[in-house]
């Protein structure tokens, strides 16, 4: 597993992973397929880190920071992520 930036948690295990297996290698919260994208977008959108807990089932609060926090840290990389993603489906909706 390759970690990126790593954003770890109180007991030092990975909150953010990164594995080239795993959604071709996007950030991502450990134990999950949500990537740190996902949360982004949704936060973005409005939803506050309370809502976004309930939005993606098995996530806490310290998950959501935690992928807020790696944003922040790695800007460039998740909005260019983001773009790709959007760029893609764009392209398939043609």
């Amino acid at each position: 597993m390759s970690d990126v930036d790593v954003v770890a948690g109180a007991n030092s295990i990975p909150i953010i992973v990164s594995d080239e297996d795993v959604l071709g290698g996007c950030p991502r919260i450990n134990g999950t397929r949500i990537r740190v994208s996902d949360v982004v977008v949704k936060y973005r959108s409005g939803d506050s880190p309370e809502e976004l807990t309930e939005k993606f089932e098995g996530l806490d609060l310290s998950d959501v920071y935690a992928a807020l926090s790696f944003y922040h840290s790695n800007k460039e990389l998740v909005d260019e992520e983001i773009e790709n993603r959007r760029q893609r489906f764009k392209e398939a909706k043609e």
